[in-house]
């Protein structure tokens, strides 16, 4: 009897600033032992409570079901802050604004 592994899928948490366009399939992979690479257009975003335009802590929920219809889903971390300016401009070093209540 030949059993059905799940796929795996792999999401990096992410920091990302208020006003910067976001695709939520850039971050994220999908590889079945049995399928191999499945591809972004079948990998899901189930939920997503980003709210535009709002610094938060948020969440992105993403599925996958593989040829033998095994469905495996994957919760990320999506931090979006609110940054004032660069320090040295052009740097990585960010001051970060006091979050919107």
């Amino acid at each position: 009897v030949k059993v059905n592994g799940l796929a795996k899928i792999t999401a990096n948490d992410v920091v990302i600033n208020v006003d910067q366009d976001f695709d939520r399939k850039d971050i994220v992979s999908a590889e079945d032992h049995e399928d191999g690479t499945i591809p972004k257009d079948e990998i899901l975003v189930i939920e997503d409570t980003v709210e535009k335009g709002e610094p938060g802590d948020y969440k992105v929920v993403y599925q996958v079901t593989d040829n033998h219809n095994a469905t495996v889903t994957k919760d990320d971390k999506l931090l979006v802050l609110q940054v004032c300016h660069y320090d040295p401009p052009g740097s990585y070093l960010i001051v970060i604004c006091k979050e919107k209540k």
